[in-house]
């Protein structure tokens, strides 16, 4: 008899917490590795959706230590040298996985578009298959909730196409104006497809709870994901200031990230503690 998702705990309780960054039209992440090595921060979930071009093969080597651990995608490139640009993104993407750590390549659902370009859907696909990346769903919980009907219904029919297709989830939670997002009932239904959840920060400068909706959301899915063991990995994007063509205004904020980082650790670790606690208990009193 298979048992509620809520009540199994799988046997590997940490999550990889990475540092979420955007991009530069020209591919430079705007959280440089040196910068979150720096702050304790050793794997980029690198965003390259709003990228004209990917970084070069060679170009995060400035820190040996740092890790890239997951990137998204644009479903295509358009405009200008468009199939000389998915060459790059692919030397990138084959460097990243070979030598920098990259694990999961990100992409939209696909849709009806009928832009033309060069469709980086093969690209990923390419890498997966000769290079073991895994390939995974972006589900954004704005999308799903300006669609009619209910969105736990449309989180469902995401996992069945995740399945039938072998692939995993990404659940972005970074767009505002999320606070009917169902979190937890929601999570419940993408596991065990969901592979990555990328927040933003739930605290302030001060290390408060946050007040917007996305803090709110970030820490309403820190404590389910805590409860259900998840042992995937969780990004913490900070809100960029500037958009990606005044990069030079940029400066990250990273302690909010790392407040963040600490405070889900201390979740995890209430949950290890209760069980703990519960298993001593019932030993002591059969």
């Amino acid at each position: 008899m298979t048992r509620n998702p809520s009540n199994q705990r799988p046997p590997f309780r940490r999550p990889t917490i990475l540092i979420g960054t955007d991009s530069t039209m020209l591919g430079r992440p705007m959280i440089g590795p040196s910068q979150a090595s720096a702050a304790g921060l050793h794997g980029i979930d690198l965003d390259l959706r709003r990228a004209w071009r990917s970084p070069g093969p060679g170009s995060l080597a400035d820190d040996t230590s740092i890790r890239v651990r997951s990137v998204w995608l644009p479903a295509l490139y358009t405009g200008p040298f468009a199939a000389q640009r998915a060459e790059r993104l692919t030397s990138f993407l084959e460097h990243a996985t070979a030598h920098l750590g990259l694990r999961t390549l990100i992409l939209p659902k696909p849709g009806s578009s009928r832009a033309h370009g060069v469709p980086l859907g093969p690209v990923a696909g390419d890498i997966a298959t000769r290079m073991g990346a895994r390939i995974a769903l972006r589900l954004g919980a704005e999308t799903l909730l300006e669609r009619s009907g209910s969105h736990l219904e449309h989180v469902a029919n995401m996992r069945r196409i995740a399945e039938e297709w072998d692939m995993d989830i990404a659940l972005d939670l970074t767009s505002p104006d999320i606070e009917r997002w169902e979190a937890e009932a929601a999570l419940v239904r993408l596991f065990p497809r969901l592979t990555l959840v990328r927040i933003r920060p739930a605290h302030d400068g001060d290390g408060l709870p946050g007040t917007t909706s996305e803090a709110r959301a970030s820490l309403r899915t820190i404590g389910m994901l805590a409860d259900q063991g998840y042992s995937g990995t969780i990004t913490i994007a900070p809100e960029p200031v500037a958009p990606s063509w005044m990069s030079f205004l940029y400066v990250p904020n990273l302690e909010i990230a790392n407040i963040t980082r600490e405070s889900i650790m201390g979740a995890y670790d209430r949950i290890d503690l209760y069980d703990e606690t519960t298993r001593e208990s019932r030993q002591h009193h059969p």
